[in-house]
């Protein structure tokens, strides 16, 4: 490397690369300069066929360094190599019997321990099957019970039906009443109650006997379905008129 070489480096004090060589071989710090002197008297020169101590002392720490690398990379994969042996090793099979019959003893002991429990259970469940199959046969019925999925919300649609027909009536029975708006929402309140309670004892009690496969049980529903329908007209007419009739009187 000739001089004029060298100068095109911005800043020779700033090239950092043989840092590590010199702190790692026994602190040269006379290296670089070294290098430099050499460099501008054209060393080493190109017939030379053997390394000089700054270039035998890089030589060896960068030897010392893959030797470390290769020992640390050996030591590596012997125990990945360890691990995967260990993976790969096939269970035994006279270990795994043992497990097995281990299990097979403990559930046999449970069996015997709640063998009454388990018998009734089973009895019960036999029973109940039988059950539901006779009376699917006897209504000539063909698909399974259908279950609300939740209670709460047809009450709360009930709730909701009340309340509304209280507002919706509560102006009307105010007008002529003592106690204006308030006296006006017990009345629709009396009257709404009597319109979803009857609807709900009926629907429970006699719209589910309608569709009975018994006609001794199906044609009573039916009647009494019949007379509902007609004496809730009858009420509600009846209520209507009276409040048209406190209309006129307040006005």
């Amino acid at each position: 490397m000739s001089k004029s070489n060298i100068s095109n480096i911005d800043n020779w004090d700033d090239f950092t690369v043989s840092t590590p060589v010199l702190r790692d071989t026994g602190g040269r710090v006379d290296l670089r300069q070294n290098a430099w002197d050499q460099g501008e008297e054209e060393m080493p020169k190109t017939e030379a066929t053997q390394p000089n101590s700054d270039e035998d002392l890089i030589i060896g720490y960068f030897k010392s360094e893959h030797s470390a690398l290769r020992k640390a990379l050996k030591e590596r994969f012997k125990a990945l190599h360890q691990r995967f042996q260990q993976a790969c090793k096939t269970p035994s099979i006279s270990g795994l019997k043992g497990e097995v019959s281990d299990a097979k003893t403990s559930v046999m002991t449970d069996i015997a321990k709640n063998k009454t429990a388990l018998t009734e259970a089973w009895c019960n469940r036999v029973q109940a099957e039988k059950s539901r199959v006779d009376f699917k046969k006897a209504h000539g019925l063909t698909r399974e019970a259908r279950y609300p999925e939740s209670k709460l919300l047809h009450f709360a649609i009930i709730l909701m039906i009340v309340l509304l027909e209280c507002v919706a009536n509560m102006y009307f029975f105010a007008q002529g009443n003592e106690l204006g708006l308030l006296g006006g929402i017990f009345q629709a309140a009396l009257i709404s109650v009597v319109n979803v309670g009857s609807a709900i004892m009926i629907g429970f009690f006699v719209a589910r006997a309608a569709s009975h496969i018994s006609l001794a049980i199906k044609l009573p529903a039916i009647t009494g379905l019949i007379c509902y329908v007609a004496g809730i007209i009858a009420f509600n007419l009846l209520a209507g008129h009276y409040r048209d009739l406190m209309s006129v009187d307040g006005a």
